[in-house]
This record gives C-alpha cells, sequence and structure tokens, in this order.
C-alpha cells in the first residue's frame, strides 16, 4: 500500500532515547527470572535497566520494561525499542528510546526498549547495528528474548520499530518471530563502506583480523532478510518526504523484492520536520496500529491506523429502488391522484 501525503500539523521532535544512570548500570538478570518478572503480578518499575544475561555467557543484554499496560503484561501486545546511532561524548549508555510511545499513544502495551551492548565496548563506537561481537552474539540473545516473550506472555501481537539505523534490527527480529509486525522509521538498513562499519570491524572483533569483506556475513543484508518474508507479518515503511536519502534507500530496499503485498509505505510530511526526522505521534499512533489490528495484513493495519474495519467494496451500495406507482387509471391519472382530486373538489363544494 502507498500512500504521500503532505501534513500542515506541527509536533515535537522524536525520542532519541532516555539514557540510564551510568555506563553499565543495571540488575543482572537471567532470561527465566526477567520472564517471570513480566508475568508476575507487580512488574519492575517503568524505567529500570536490566542486563540480561545470555546462557552461554558474553555481553549481556541492557533492557527497560519502558510501560506495562494496567490490565498486566500477559496477553497485552509487546513493542520492542530498538535506538539508532549514539554519539557516547553526548550520551551515557545504556541509552533506550520508546518512552514516547506510552506519552503519544497511551498504555496499550508492554514496551520495552533495548539497547546495544557492544557499545560498551569502546566510547568511540557509536553504531554496532544490534549485531554479534567478539564477546558475545547480540542478535542470538535478541531472539532468545523475544520467542521467549511470545511464548510466556502469549502477547496479542509482538512489534519491533527502530528509527534510522534501529529500523535494521528491527526487521532482522521481526523476520525471525513468525507473525509479527516491524514498524520502520526513515531506515538506514542498507550497510555501506562509511568509518561506523569501519570502527565496529576494528573494535568489536579486535582479536580475530576481520576484514570489510566479512561485514556481510556479521551484518546481513536486510533487503534480502525481508525478501525471505519468513515471519509470514507486515512491514510497516514510514518516511518523512524531505529525508531524500532515506527516500531513496527505500527504492533501493523495495525495488528488487517481487511483490510488496507485505509492505503497507506511508510517505508524509510535517512542517517543521526537515530531512531525517520524524514526529512521535505519528510514529506512536502507526505502532499503536500495528498492536492492536485484528490480523496482520496491510489492510488490518492501515484500517485500525484510520479507525475503520476494512472494506469490501470500493463504491457505495445503491440506494433502495422506489416502490412501483399504481396503473394509471382514466385519462393517464393514477387511482391516488384522482382520489386526491376529488378530495379537494369535495372540501371546495
Amino acid at each position: 500500500m502507498f500512500n504521500l501525503k503532505f501534513r500542515a500539523k506541527p509536533s515535537p521532535p522524536e525520542d532519541p532515547g532516555a539514557p540510564a544512570a551510568a555506563a553499565g548500570a543495571g540488575r543482572r538478570i537471567g532470561l527465566p527470572a526477567f520472564l517471570d518478572l513480566l508475568a508476575g503480578p507487580e512488574p519492575a518499575a517503568p524505567g529500570e535497566t536490566f542486563l540480561i544475561e545470555a546462557a552461554g555467557g558474553g555481553l549481556p543484554l541492557p533492557a527497560q520494561i519502558l510501560d506495562v499496560p494496567p490490565g498486566g503484561a500477559a496477553g497485552a501486545p509487546v513493542v520492542f525499542v530498538f535506538h539508532g546511532a549514539l554519539d557516547q561524548s553526548r550520551r551515557r549508555i545504556p541509552a533506550f528510546a520508546g518512552r514516547f510511545l506510552t506519552r503519544k499513544a497511551g498504555r496499550f502495551a508492554t514496551v520495552i526498549g533495548l539497547a546495544d551492548p557492544a557499545l560498551g565496548i569502546d566510547p568511540a563506537l557509536k553504531l554496532a547495528w544490534f549485531a554479534a561481537c567478539e564477546g558475545g552474539d547480540t542478535p542470538a540473545a535478541i531472539d532468545a528474548l523475544a520467542a521467549g516473550v511470545a511464548a510466556r506472555l502469549r502477547p496479542g501481537r509482538v512489534v519491533f520499530t527502530g528509527g534510522s539505523a534501529g529500523a535494521h534490527a528491527a526487521l532482522r527480529h521481526a523476520r525471525a518471530l513468525p507473525g509479527s509486525v516491524a514498524v520502520l522509521v526513515n531506515p538506514r538498513m542498507r550497510i555501506r563502506p562509511s568509518r561506523y562499519w569501519q570502527d565496529y570491524l576494528r573494535l568489536c572483533w579486535p582479536g580475530t583480523g576481520r576484514k570489510p569483506a566479512d561485514l556481510r556475513a556479521l551484518v546481513p543484508d536486510i533487503a534480502e532478510l525481508a525478501a525471505q518474508k519468513a515471519g509470514g507479518g507486515t512491514l510497516v515503511y514510514l518516511l518523512n518526504a524531505l529525508d531524500t536519502i532515506s527516500l531513496r534507500l527505500a527504492t533501493e530496499f523495495l525495488a528488487p523484492r517481487e511483490t510488496l503485498d507485505d509492505v503497507l509505505l506511508q510517505v508524509e510530511h510535517w512542517p517543521g520536520f526537515e530531512g531525517h526526522s520524524y514526529p512521535q505521534p505519528a510514529w506512536a499512533e502507526w505502532v499503536r496500529a500495528a498492536a492492536e489490528a485484528p490480523g496482520v495484513s496491510v489492510a488490518e493495519i492501515a484500517a485500525q491506523k484510520a479507525g475503520a474495519a476494512p472494506r469490501p467494496q470500493s463504491r457505495p451500495a445503491a440506494p433502495p429502488a422506489a416502490p412501483p406507482r399504481p396503473a394509471p387509471g382514466p385519462g393517464g391519472f393514477d387511482a391516488a391522484d384522482i382520489h386526491l382530486a376529488d378530495q379537494l373538489a369535495a372540501t371546495a363544494e
């Protein structure tokens, strides 16, 4: 589904992510205990940072429970939020994005923010795509967390969302969980030669002699993953019409696909949001629509966002036909007309 809109609606900028108290701060916890906490009657207070330890050791996965709906986490939708690139000279890590979802769209889901543990390896790192490193297999840890949440909480829907480079991880892990939905905002998912990947190879794989040619094996081409449609869900692809780089990357991402029946592409513009930016309310509304739609098809999510059920017909039904008039009487007038004329004549007499 393709939809190009221009709106005149002011809005604050997107949430870049909220920092934890200090780098490495958080409560260490195993995955089973974390799932027990989520499923319990009194989950952790929003904002507490957990370091989920991997079963095989290595870097723990930083996570924050940003919100739990009033009825509890069991059965409610779950949203995983991934941050994009972070400048550690300005931000403390771990940092989490996603608090704006509750502020802008209400308490509709259990919202879990995830932080890339690789950024803690060196302050020079700004981006590691939530990919594996010499110290641990972050993708495997995220897949285990998502699968555990789905099995333990039996949520109505699991949504993965991220903006910019965070969209790479969101789509990667949505593909791994059947029936989930990915909501991507101004995605920067094609990994090109840059200082980012040079720093990633140098700092995350220091003792292995990794070369630039190895990057594709470590950070897979997201377009190839999306073409596999492994999850069988829908990709909600949100773009700012003035983010020309993301628009160009969208054409590269979508063009090779044989079908777009699982892609909901929305291109809009808001005054004050120039370039690589997107307003919080619109992002949050789409995430809520993806979480609460009756199914994961493009039509169902789009209809949920519009506040209406999918319509099976494109044209309104024809109005009912008027009842037939009685057969004409003498002089071509029908019986009702003759009776009315007789009444008027009697009144006149």
